[in-house]
């Protein structure tokens, strides 16, 4: 484990997006309450400077929603490796300075990880998609996922994220018979 596939499994089981996750510092980290606290966001931008010859810039910022910024709970399996790797409050978590992790060269490193470990290529994102499919698998509500992922309406929850199996669908009819047969 080093802290930039310790950043990918706290994407898969928070849901943070990656700019979320390149912009966290330690000091979002509340080990007590076993909590992440979003609120922070990096991208990369167009440099509108003349004055320099880079085409780009890394930016932080409040997340896009008011919803965006929340505090998410975490397994204390997670936060015990991230205990390992803690080095100052203000500080960024993956870069272990003031600076945070450029999202280009975080998705690139996730790229690499996926062709070393032989699994399809995928962009980051789907870690997000992932994690917000287990959680209504496994029982959460859409409300709490909602909030977990930092969205203003659970329907943008169900609407983008959560995606039926087949095997959900035939529970769900299942279900439906069982009820009906009982009447």
């Amino acid at each position: 484990m080093n802290i930039n596939n310790l950043g990918i499994l706290i994407c898969l089981y928070t849901g943070i997006r990656i700019g979320e996750i390149c912009s966290l510092k330690w000091k979002d980290i509340d080990f007590i309450n076993n909590t992440i606290s979003i609120k922070r966001t990096s991208q990369r931008i167009r440099n509108i400077n003349s004055n320099t010859s880079k085409k780009t810039k890394i930016i932080v910022t409040t997340p896009k929603s008011i919803s965006s910024i929340r505090t998410i709970p975490v397994g204390t399996s997670i936060l015990n490796y991230l205990k390992e790797y803690y080095i100052d409050k203000d500080c960024y978590i993956l870069t272990s300075s003031n600076k945070p992790k450029d999202t280009r060269v975080y998705e690139k490193y996730f790229e690499r990880v996926l062709i070393k470990s032989n699994l399809k290529k995928i962009n980051f994102h789907s870690l997000r998609h992932t994690f917000a499919t287990r959680c209504i698998e496994s029982g959460i509500d859409v409300k709490s996922l909602s909030e977990i992922l930092g969205h203003s309406n659970y329907s943008v929850t169900l609407n983008i994220y959560v995606h039926s199996s087949i095997n959900q669908k035939r529970r769900s009819i299942d279900k439906m018979i069982e009820y009906v047969n009982d009447i």
